[in-house]
């Protein structure tokens, strides 16, 4: 009977660590702070673009570095993503695998990867573990994870219908609207002239997610139009990306400035400092 009981008490210890997850990101009451369990948390985050790349023992270290460094989040994990965009053929990024070795779409295979337009109406599982195994191991570790869907250039790039974006972002919204510790930055390096597609993609992921999560753009620029969307929760603002002038070489202080006296008021994240060297 007593050997039971302990048995009985470690089936459920060991029920809830699985299940246990950090306190879901919120906005403070005035509108200024991001908050964890009712107090303002300050997200340090390290950007991970190709991190689905990774096998599960690498995203282990990875993870735990980057907590033991004292990191409460991690950002980025695009699905695809092709090493200098534009530079490569025409959807050559697919041959982005996961550490498992499988592509983001089904109807993507080795021989086919380099001329085939992914079908993202088509999502493999098998690809997508992946992320489900790096939120969870956030959540281990107490650690945000601020997911971004797709790069702002293929969504335009392409020939995917907007019921297809839809479709793929109510996908990313049934699969990861459950997890206290993911929030949204969306689309990476999102521009005004493509805000119809991205909004699309953007409402899809937002109604269909479980829990409140938190949202944001990973806008080039605070005055991009995304700021007006309802979705929109917190001002995500990129830091200058290089030394050369240019639409990236950005002023940090006058955006942000910018961003702070903005109404409605909603908090304002410079999520990610600047780049001395991008093209390498």
């Amino acid at each position: 009977m007593i050997k039971r009981f302990i048995l009985i008490i470690l089936l459920l210890s060991f029920s809830i660590n699985i299940y246990a997850q950090p306190p879901i990101l919120t906005i403070s009451a005035n509108g200024r702070y991001i908050e964890a369990g009712g107090e303002p948390i300050f997200l340090l985050g390290d950007t991970c673009w190709w991190g689905l790349k990774l096998s599960k023992s690498e995203i282990d270290i990875f993870l735990e570095t980057r907590k033991a460094q004292g990191f409460n989040a991690t950002l980025g994990w695009e699905p695809f993503i092709a090493p200098n965009r534009d530079r490569y053929p025409k959807y050559q990024h697919w041959h982005h695998r996961n550490g498992e070795g499988y592509f983001a779409f089904n109807n993507i295979t080795v021989g086919n990867a380099a001329y085939t337009l992914g079908d993202i109406t088509d999502p493999n599982d098998d690809f997508f573990d992946s992320l489900d195994y790096v939120i969870e191991k956030s959540a281990e570790l107490d650690m945000y994870v601020g997911l971004i869907v797709v790069w702002n250039g293929w969504i335009g790039r392409y020939e995917w219908s907007a019921a297809d974006i839809a479709s793929f972002g109510e996908y990313y919204g049934n699969r990861y609207g459950g997890y206290s510790n993911v929030f949204w930055l969306c689309v990476g390096e999102a521009t005004g002239d493509r805000i119809t597609i991205t909004n699309t993609l953007a409402n899809a992921i937002h109604d269909n997610i479980a829990l409140d999560q938190i949202f944001t753009m990973h806008q080039t620029t605070p005055d991009q139009g995304y700021n007006e969307q309802s979705y929109m929760d917190f001002d995500g603002i990129p830091g200058p990306h290089g030394v050369e002038p240019g639409p990236w070489n950005v002023n940090i202080y006058e955006n942000i400035t910018n961003a702070y006296a903005r109404s409605p008021t909603m908090p304002v994240w410079m999520m990610k400092l600047g780049m001395t060297v991008y093209k390498s």
